[in-house]
């Protein structure tokens, strides 16, 4: 199942169209505590990415509304402090890989950005169009 159909169910139509992250990105939602995960997709409207929750934290609420930074391992991208709301964030599918990985409380979190402007804008461009590069193209998910 795409990230399409697990989070948004089947149809959705989106203003912007969502592209794969490379490998070694990350976001870091500014949340207490911080949760800090890999990049599933991203579009100029938003992302989506997964975290571990541990044992002593909650999921995020419905209502939150804070930041986010986006940056990858090779250090070419790092934007901070992004203005951001949550969409929906909730567990995922167990996996019966291992007891290791199927005991872990995996999260999907979908945030929506907030008034980017000048250098931030830019640089998510730049972000977006390392990703399409990267994928070859558009993510198998819907556009308005």
């Amino acid at each position: 199942m795409d990230v399409a159909t697990s989070m948004h169910g089947e149809g959705e139509r989106r203003k912007f169209s969502r592209f794969q992250a490379p490998e070694g990105s990350f976001a870091a939602l500014r949340s207490l505590p911080e949760k800090v995960g890999v990049i599933r997709d991203v579009s100029k409207g938003g992302l989506a990415f997964e975290y571990v929750l541990d044992a002593f934290s909650e999921p995020l609420q419905g209502d939150f509304d804070g930041e986010i930074d986006i940056f990858t391992a090779d250090r070419k991208v790092a934007l901070r402090r992004l203005p951001c709301c949550m969409i929906r964030d909730k567990r995922m599918a167990r996996s019966s890989e291992s007891f290791f990985t199927s005991t872990l409380n995996i999260r999907l979190c979908a945030i929506q950005f907030k008034r980017l402007e000048g250098e931030d804008a830019r640089t998510l461009e730049e972000f977006i169009s390392l990703c399409q590069d990267h994928a070859g193209g558009e993510h198998s998910m819907t556009t308005a």
